[in-house]
């Protein structure tokens, strides 16, 4: 009776099947798979800040990106951002992309329509060692910096997120969620200037990165985009980092 369609271990082997499949299509990521194996709540994530530390730091593994959760320098937490990045030394923009792409797709666009990521010239956090920064726990960039230009965003002191900060963001809340940021606006990378143009300048060029749906792109994408210091409209927003 214990082999028969429908008897306990039927259930069972069927149970494992669908774990498994969603495990492979992404319906599960493998941070909520470890999770609900260790028993707990995989849709409920605590924010204290060593729970998040530790949560970034398997995600991390997952990749083979071993970094010590009490090798983390982490600033103090400022009311407003509750959403620990963890940005581990020498993992560049192009690292992030590939890791990226083993979950989905990426596009770039640039002046070339797509090519491989235009270099970073400069970021206002250095990618040699590994940090941590506070953001804003939204799935969309901040409606308050909707539109501004770079100077203005200076000149009120906002400490503007990186490229690489960004897309550190989509795998953190992708492997937490299975949903993606930005799905309604897009995110003006500020603190990352592309290399071809002059920095602090109305001809300096910025980044962006927003999750686009198949109906916008061949198929649904993160994309990550070029910007005039004067080119982009009210669906551009940053987002502000605490270091």
């Amino acid at each position: 009776m214990s082999n028969m369609l429908g008897s306990p271990r039927a259930n069972l082997f069927g149970l494992g099947l669908d774990f498994m499949n969603k495990l492979n299509t992404a319906a599960i990521t493998p941070l909520q798979a470890r999770r609900f194996l260790r028993r707990e709540d995989p849709w409920v994530y605590p924010m204290d800040t060593d729970s998040q530390l530790n949560r970034v730091c398997s995600v991390y593994a997952d990749f083979g990106v071993k970094i010590k959760p009490s090798s983390v320098i982490v600033p103090e937490r400022k009311s407003g951002f509750e959403r620990l990045l963890v940005l581990p030394g020498g993992l560049l923009e192009e690292n992030l992309i590939v890791i990226l792409r083993q979950m989905f797709s990426v596009t770039i666009i640039s002046a070339d329509n797509e090519r491989p990521l235009p270099p970073v010239a400069k970021n206002n956090r250095t990618a040699e060692e590994t940090y941590g920064v506070w953001v804003r726990d939204s799935i969309e960039a901040d409606p308050l910096l909707a539109g501004l230009p770079i100077k203005e965003l200076k000149e009120r002191g906002v400490n503007g997120m990186t490229l690489r900060e960004r897309l550190v963001y989509e795998l953190v809340y992708f492997s937490e969620t299975g949903q993606h940021l930005d799905v309604k606006t897009k995110t003006l990378c500020s603190g990352s200037y592309h290399r071809d143009h002059r920095e602090d300048s109305d001809y300096s060029m910025f980044y962006s990165a927003e999750w686009c749906e198949k109906k916008k792109t061949s198929q649904s994408s993160l994309l990550i985009e070029l910007w005039g210091a004067r080119d982009y409209g009210h669906l551009c927003r940053g987002r502000e980092v605490v270091e």
